[in-house]
């Protein structure tokens, strides 16, 4: 059974009222109900072989493969009692091996395809390849490893107060994710598709990049069943693709010898070979290869619109439409001009390498437990010292050739139908973090030495006048004077979602909406959820169904009709007009879409973001 939407928020506002944060909010706003949650089912099927969980682990999928080389794979339920696949186990040949899969009601499910050679040994921190082994009767029912993740949340009681205390907020698997390790045989994808589908039905085909600031997240957290099985009911099948790609300092390293040796941006890179795969072999399990669509959420959107402009916007014919949920590239940083090279230098010095001819090389032939140590010992995105993200793609003058801003300016860009929208409150979840931080000194010097590292005094000055320090414009926005956990805390999370989320996507949008169909919307559908508001991946429980309710109907509803026509516009619903030149963007709430609003709000402090991006920048330290 899925959540419903209203019982999900009065239990999420009466388990974060119950955490010891000031108390700002009036109890009139809000009753505290006690719900029970015993009888509420996960939206995935649970498996029967689960590990004992931790409280802070996922409710709903395997916890993550260990250093010590437990895969963490489980027996899918497809299996008999002895392991054995059933006969009628849908089956997919390929040239380099026949996949076995599973089925569960009317869905057909393939986990773990590889779909490039492991990143193992000397083949670490390196370009990925096609898979080189031929894989007979390969098992395709079992949750394949992630990626080595990082731990964002260790150590922040904080933002795990407002989140994990929560119990159901753990269905936001973006904001949280994976508790365990992973490991670095993992560059698979999963397929899921309606069943009965086989070859030469040309069903429409969505691929999913998960978000997770390029430091963790992994396919196993991200099912799309219920897109898929929605498409169904809806007579307007898609088969779902999901994969795994590197991440952190396994696939996103940054220094000037990863930098001379061509070997950046891996995760992206992995994203790549993953869509050619697609192109080459959906076919055999049903897909058109010429009607894909690519989507993602936060990092995963990044992703998206970094595919839009590499290689100079040569999207070599490996999708036909785009989704951005919450997250647009924004200004970055080079390999040149040594971007990611402090990191890099404590990567290797904590890891034994430095001193060595080779440094890089050094990094392959460590075991894998010395070079995750030092990679975690980087702070995450939920540190107090974690923002700005340092796992970030970076310019490399090959496959990432400029800024996004250059690339539109240059018309260096994929020219495909796109969908790119926001939360409300993006900044609120990620600024949570630096709380402690604020309490402690004064802002601006904080500007100057972190987020702002290159802009002048008289430009920060100018941020902290268009953001000024009044919880009634601040961020959650519209909820007045509360919600305010210090008294700068909505004025930094107004500033940091503009400058992360809001400003790029009005930029991208406003340089391209004459070139192709762009439509955007904006999410304020979980302005209920105490400190929070509509924060950031709210998004994500609606359009793969981890939510139940009228919202998940209209995304997905949304999100599929645009995979089928390019056009997210559906019967029943309001009318979404394209962005044009009037910015015109689809207001979405509780119960659903509202109609449209102009994308105007904070006009001003966006544009001056906008015009000073090479200075404003949000660049690792």
């Amino acid at each position: 059974m899925h959540i419903n939407y209203f019982n999900f928020i009065l239990l999420l506002a009466f388990k974060v009222n119950a955490i010891s944060l000031p108390r700002n909010i009036p109890t009139e706003l809000y009753q505290t109900v006690k719900i029970s949650t015993s009888n509420l089912d996960s939206p995935i099927v649970q498996n029967q072989n689960v590990h004992n969980h931790t409280k802070r682990d996922l409710p709903f999928f395997d916890p993550f493969v260990g250093a010590n080389g437990n895969d963490g794979t489980t027996t899918s339920t497809n299996q008999d009692t002895n392991g054995n696949l059933p006969k009628t186990s849908p089956n997919v040949a390929l040239d380099y091996g026949n996949f076995i899969g599973g089925s569960l009601g009317n869905i057909e499910s393939f986990t773990g395809i590889p779909f490039a050679e492991p990143p193992v040994g000397l083949r670490r921190l390196t370009n990925p390849i096609p898979p080189l082994n031929h894989y007979s009767n390969f098992d395709a029912t079992k949750l394949p490893p992630a990626c080595p993740q990082a731990l964002p949340l260790t150590g922040n009681g904080l933002v795990e107060n407002l989140l994990t205390e929560a119990e159901l907020i753990n269905q936001f698997t973006p904001l949280i994710g994976p508790v365990g390790v992973g490991q670095e045989d993992c560059l698979t994808l999963d397929v899921r598709r309606p069943k009965g589908i086989q070859k030469g039905a040309n069903v429409p085909v969505m691929v999913y990049i998960y978000g997770g600031a390029f430091e963790f997240g992994a396919t196993n957290v991200y099912d799309g069943s219920s897109l898929v099985s929605t498409s169904i009911s809806q007579k307007t099948p898609i088969i779902y693709v999901a994969m795994n790609y590197r991440l952190n300092g396994f696939g996103f390293l940054g220094g000037k010898e990863v930098g001379q040796e061509g070997v950046g941006n891996l995760g992206l890179k992995d994203q790549r070979l993953a869509l050619k795969w697609v192109q080459k072999y959906i076919g055999e399990f049903g897909g058109d290869p010429s009607m894909v669509t690519i989507f993602g959420e936060s990092a995963g959107a990044i992703s998206v619109s970094q595919q839009l402009t590499i290689m100079n916007g040569n999207h070599e014919g490996l999708f036909r439409a785009a989704i951005c949920e919450s997250g647009t590239a924004s200004p970055i940083e080079s390999f040149a001009e040594g971007g990611g090279q402090k990191d890099y230098d404590t990567v290797v010095s904590r890891s034994g390498c430095q001193g060595t001819p080779n440094t890089l090389e050094c990094l392959r032939q460590l075991d894998f437990d010395t070079l995750y140590r030092a990679v975690s010992s980087i702070d995450g995105p939920a540190k107090v010292d974690g923002l700005p993200f340092r796992w970030i793609p970076r310019i490399d003058g090959d496959f990432i050739t400029d800024t996004m801003k250059g690339s539109i300016s240059k018309g260096a860009y994929a020219r495909v139908p796109l969908i790119s929208g926001n939360q409300d409150d993006e900044g609120t979840i990620l600024t949570a973090g630096l709380l402690p931080l604020f309490s402690n000194g004064p802002l601006r010097d904080y500007l100057a030495s972190t987020f702002f590292q290159k802009a002048t005094s008289q430009e920060i000055d100018e941020v902290l006048r268009l953001y000024p320090q009044d919880p009634s414009v601040g961020s959650p926005y519209n909820t007045g004077f509360l919600n305010i956990l210090t008294p700068i805390f909505k004025q930094v999370a107004s500033m940091y979602g503009d400058i992360q989320f809001q400003a790029p996507r009005r930029q991208f949008l406003e340089g391209t909406q004459a070139s192709m169909p762009v439509w955007s919307y904006i999410d304020k559908g979980f302005k209920l959820v105490p400190y929070l508001g509509a924060f950031h991946g709210t998004d994500v429980v609606n359009v793969l169904g981890i939510l139940s309710g009228s919202r998940t109907v209209e995304y997905q509803s949304r999100w599929i009709s645009f995979a089928n026509t390019m056009n997210p516009n559906v019967a029943g619903y309001p009318d979404w007009p394209n962005y044009g030149q009037d910015r015109q963007m689809l207001e979405i709430g509780p119960n659903g879409s509202k109609g449209t609003i102009i994308d105007d709000f904070r006009q001003e402090a966006i544009q001056y973001i906008n015009d000073h991006d090479s200075d404003l920048a949000l660049r690792p330290l």
